[in-house]
């Protein structure tokens, strides 16, 4: 219901040519509420490079508090795919983050690399089954 004020982190924990290991996390405030609410997501995620065309399959696990999802405090997973159709310059995606609450959906949707620093990004978000959510058109502009 309030605006809220979050700092993001990532670290890569360990790197291959065809895996990568990462942990983040997500945390603030809620601004403008009568108290303050501690807004929590972390996370761990894998990434795997399959083939020559570099197929990446994401893979893992998170932790969210109940401000943060508007439901109860829940570990759930998240997983994903990216298919090069033109290699580094448009692929097709697909995301999932499991649960029945706010963050609950699957996207599937194509990315199109603008330059080497930057990607524009669409698709459909599905919600999933229970969660209360919506679909919706999803469109992102990435600065790497």
């Amino acid at each position: 219901r309030y605006p809220a004020v979050l700092a993001n982190f990532q670290k890569l924990l360990y790197e291959a040519k065809t895996f990568r290991l990462a942990v983040g996390t997500q945390f603030g405030g809620n601004v403008g509420g009568a108290t303050l609410k501690p807004l929590v997501f972390s996370y761990l995620n894998s990434v795997t490079v399959l083939g020559e065309d570099a197929v990446r399959v994401y893979l893992g696990g998170f932790f969210a508090n109940s401000y943060y999802l508007g439901r109860e405090d829940t570990f759930q997973f998240m997983t994903g795919v990216e298919l090069p159709l033109i290699h580094e310059q448009f692929h097709l995606l697909a995301d999932h983050i499991h649960g029945q609450h706010g963050f609950g959906v699957s996207v599937f949707g194509a990315v199109y690399f603008l330059t080497p620093r930057f990607s524009l990004s669409g698709g459909l978000q599905l919600p999933n089954s229970g969660s209360g959510n919506f679909q919706a058109a999803v469109i992102e502009l990435t600065w790497l």
